[in-house]
């Protein structure tokens, strides 16, 4: 309880501030009911992600496969633990981007995009 009490003031805390990007540790699920905050999700194939680990961290195939299973692992445990959903669950997010069919680029500008018109949503006139 002590973890989780941490960690939720601290998004909160981080939030408060305006313009924050926040990732993981259950934001979606903390800031769920809060106006002008944008959940997304970025997803791509098991495969696409092993090749990310590949190229950003110099490993071979088979350690890549175990740190990305072990990353997902410790997500659903974590989500699951403190949250009681799947993490996986796309509408616990405003916006799921795929990167296998979407560009990181596009991805990026696309999720600008809709930061800014859920922030302009909460201040009329903007």
């Amino acid at each position: 309880a002590d973890y989780l009490d941490l960690i939720t003031s601290m998004i909160v805390e981080y939030a408060d501030r305006g313009r924050a990007m926040i990732v993981g540790r259950g934001g979606q699920m903390i800031l769920r009911e809060r106006p002008g905050v944008l959940h997304v999700q970025v997803i791509a194939t098991f495969e696409a992600r092993v090749y990310n680990v590949i190229e950003r961290e110099e490993v071979k195939w088979r350690e890549a496969a175990t740190r990305v299973r072990r990353a997902d692992e410790q997500r659903a445990g974590y989500m699951r633990r403190f949250y009681n959903v799947d993490w996986l669950d796309s509408s616990l997010y405003d916006l799921v981007i795929n990167t296998d069919r979407i560009p990181a680029g596009v991805a990026v500008q696309t999720i600008a995009e809709a930061a800014n018109a859920v922030g302009a949503a909460v201040r009329p006139g903007t």
